[in-house]
């Protein structure tokens, strides 16, 4: 992704060096209306650098204003700039960098603003502000879906609107208007709570990465000096242990299965080596977690419905919310890493009992067909039946399967309802063209284990029934016996009202009562925008 992000911003400055109307200027007085008039980009130097603005933005921006300057009066920064610019000192408080925004020749320029070099700091301060505002609504990824292939989130849309303006003509409410353009989802503010309460620990210098002998095996009783550690640990995570002894006692024994049950964990009689993995990474990577997962809520609604359904594949579960309040949870199990469930917001329109499974054609050739060369009638007995290209049903055992590949495979395989069905007895359509649905499972054992990486993208529910009688609350003749008989072709109900659907993948989490959870990585999404972050110049866009 960072040699993408590398061979954008040489596409872009390849092209800037072709535009007919590029405009230099330095340091001198411009009317700001004659400016940004016809001129694609600005190349704005201040010494010892340079960079390229995008005049469309601005014009945007101070066409609102009837092109009057925003940040400075008389030569001099006003109010408003030094405003924004305390802001922007402090933009990790906002999951963002300052040298985005605030690179050290725009800062130095606070400085020694006059009136020849007024507008170019305008300008610099303005682009600075259209960057920080879009940032926190949209995210600094412009393109999430180009990140890869488990992201299915497009482009968002930034509108320029007088609010921006009139913020900025009344400094004293600039931070309340960018909190009300970040987005009002209650998890994204206990993040932002969370993320300065870790630069708060990390300024105290107060722990940092928790390394353990991974011999060591404390059951309760023991005794070891790395226990005063792990319970200071535990109570900034939101675990508190009333005492910081170097004891393994009770009390440290709920708080630790209290955590492994909230972070997907084995449970243990000891400290096991997961559990250290787990609390042990230091105060920076935890800080850059933090971070990436604020990015990914700004990729969905601003405001999201007072009703509507989660899946976190980071932690394998299923919400219900309405009106901020969790009224329905369950386990579920997700696509594995070489498989992964998208992220993505989609909704659920029916609910369909006694459904059939079409296997998908990848899955038909990296998994099915390798069974069928070795035993044609090995998924008879799963109630498969194989079509051939013009629909009608062939005797397995009539293919030579070893003259097929995923090449020139074309079949189709169908599983017939029943409790052998790989979507149990009843599934949940979406709207998306991948395929990705939520659905029963006739392997409800998996729910038990603590990691559920285990499907090939859709998300199978712990509790699928309890989700159908939730979503047919409003018609009675579908009571949960009627929906469990047992038909022998897929009976699709439609529901009165369309239910929003949101797959995140969600690594931090802070529960009800302030418990900080942390999912492992296992898709490698929070890595690669962290690399992605780090890769960036301080002028780069994505």
């Amino acid at each position: 992704m960072a040699r993408l992000v590398q061979l954008e911003m040489l596409s872009m400055k390849l092209y800037v060096g072709l535009i007919q109307f590029l405009f230099v200027f330095q340091a001198q007085a411009t009317d700001l209306n004659k400016l940004l008039s016809d001129k694609l980009y600005l190349h704005v130097k201040v010494e010892p650098s340079q960079k390229i603005i995008e005049t469309e933005p601005l014009k945007q921006l101070y066409e609102l204003n009837g092109y009057a300057a925003l940040w400075t009066a008389a030569g001099q920064p006003n109010q408003a700039a030094l405003v924004f610019k305390q802001i922007l000192l402090q933009a990790d408080d906002w999951g963002l960098t300052t040298d985005q925004y605030l690179p050290k020749e725009l800062l130095n320029l606070f400085d020694r603003v006059n009136e020849k070099n007024a507008v170019t700091f305008e300008i610099l301060l303005s682009d600075a502000y259209l960057n920080f505002s879009r940032d926190l609504i949209n995210g600094q990824i412009l393109d999430p879906d180009l990140i890869d292939e488990d992201i299915k989130m497009p482009r968002k849309n930034f509108q320029i609107s007088t609010l921006l303006v009139e913020a900025a003509k009344r400094p004293e409410t600039l931070v309340s208007v960018f909190e009300k353009m970040s987005p009002q989802h209650e998890k994204y503010k206990k993040l932002i709570f969370i993320l300065k309460k870790m630069k708060t620990l990390k300024a105290q210098k107060a722990w940092s990465e928790l390394l353990v002998d991974p011999m060591i095996d404390l059951k309760v009783g023991a005794q070891h000096e790395v226990l005063v550690e792990v319970k200071k640990r535990m109570t900034d995570l939101g675990y508190p242990i009333s005492n910081q002894s170097n004891v393994y006692d009770a009390e440290l024994q709920k708080a630790v299965t209290r955590y492994q049950e909230l972070n997907s964990l084995q449970i243990t009689r000891t400290l096991s080596r997961s559990f250290f993995k787990s609390i042990g990474p230091g105060l920076q990577d935890r800080i850059d977690k933090i971070k990436a997962n604020l990015e990914k809520y700004r990729w969905f609604p601003q405001v999201w419905e007072n009703r509507y359904l989660i899946v976190n594949m980071a932690f394998q579960e299923m919400n219900v919310v309405e009106n901020n309040q969790t009224i329905m949870a369950m386990k579920t199990v997700n696509g594995r890493p070489t498989r992964r469930t998208p992220t993505m917001r989609d909704e659920i329109r029916r609910v369909e009992l006694s459904p059939t499974w079409t296997v998908p054609y990848s899955i038909a050739v990296k998994d099915k067909l390798p069974d069928l060369q070795e035993n044609p009638y090995v998924w008879q007995k799963s109630g498969i039946k194989i079509y051939n290209r013009s629909n009608q049903e062939v005797d397995p055992g009539s293919i030579n399967w070893r003259s097929y590949d995923r090449t020139n495979f074309d079949f189709t395989l169908v599983q017939q309802p029943g409790p052998q069905n790989a979507l149990g007895l009843v599934k949940f359509p979406l709207t998306n063209p991948w395929f990705i649905y939520l659905h029963d499972t006739n392997e409800i054992h998996l729910m038990k284990e603590s990691a559920r990486l285990r499907s090939s993208g859709c998300v199978r529910l712990e509790d699928a029934f309890k989700l159908a009688q939730y979503l047919l609350r409003d018609q009675l003749q579908w009571n949960l016996k009627e929906m469990k008989i047992q038909r022998s072709q897929p009976l699709p109900i439609p529901v009165k009202q369309s239910l929003p659907v949101y797959f995140m993948y969600q690594t931090v989490d802070v529960t009800a009562s302030g418990e900080i959870r942390t999912a492992i990585d296992h898709y490698g999404q929070d890595q690669r925008l962290i690399e992605l972050f780090r890769s960036r110049g301080s002028r780069e866009k994505f």
